[in-house]
Formats: structure tokens, sequence, C-alpha cells
């Protein structure tokens, strides 16, 4: 990277939000970000699938705008903080949205909580 994406990757994840859009800073934000964006029906209907394993079909919808407007791509405080805390090997942007879904749905059913171990951990 050059030194003008560099300044830029730095601004983008020390900023609380991209483009007008406010940028979680850890797995609990997201889930409170989620909760504002999404309506009540959304979050019934989402908590209701059978298995965290069924998130994966919100991948090109909301793991999309997730991936997009949260900076997974292009550098953010959550792809920081994702990749702080993920194996190394496992740090697609499309691995960090399909993992805050699965979280998502954890803890909106009261399941697991391995959130919390996730959000303790770090590299």
């Amino acid at each position: 990277m050059g030194s003008e994406q560099d300044e830029e990757y730095q601004k983008r994840i020390q900023s609380d939000s991209i483009d007008g859009v406010y940028i979680p800073k850890n797995i609990e934000e997201c889930f409170l970000e989620l909760n504002k964006l999404l309506s009540e029906e959304e979050i019934k209907q989402f908590k209701e699938l059978k298995s965290k394993d069924e998130t994966f079909n919100y991948h090109f919808g909301l793991g999309m705008w997730i991936r997009n407007n949260w900076g997974l791509w292009g550098g953010s405080r959550i792809q920081l903080y994702m990749k702080e805390r993920m194996d190394r090997f496992i740090v697609e942007p499309d691995d960090m949205s399909g993992m805050i879904l699965e979280f998502y749905w954890e803890w909106l059913n009261g399941k697991n909580k391995n959130w919390e171990k996730f959000d303790k951990k770090r590299k």
C-alpha cells in the first residue's frame, strides 16, 4: 500500500462512521445496531430461524449490507476488531459478516454465548 492508502486505512479503522453509517466497535454493538436497522418483524423472523446455520440465507441480503456498509472490505474499526479475534486464515469479509450473523442469532436466542468468548479473544 502507498502512504496515501495507508493514511486512508488508518482514518477508516479509527472512525466511528463511514459515509454517514455508524460503525460498531465490537460484536455486541453489532447486535444493537442490527436491532436498530431491522424492523421488529425482521428481527422476529431472524430469531425464529431453526439454527444459526440458517443465517447463511442472509448472506446476500443483510450480510452484504454489513460487508459493504460497515467497511469489511476497505477497512473499519469493526473489520480490525474481527481480524484481531479471528483465525488468521479466516479473515475474509464474507466470513466476518457470516460470523456476525451467527452470533446475532445466538444473542437473540440466548444461546451459547460464543460471542462473549469471541469478544474476549485476541491474537
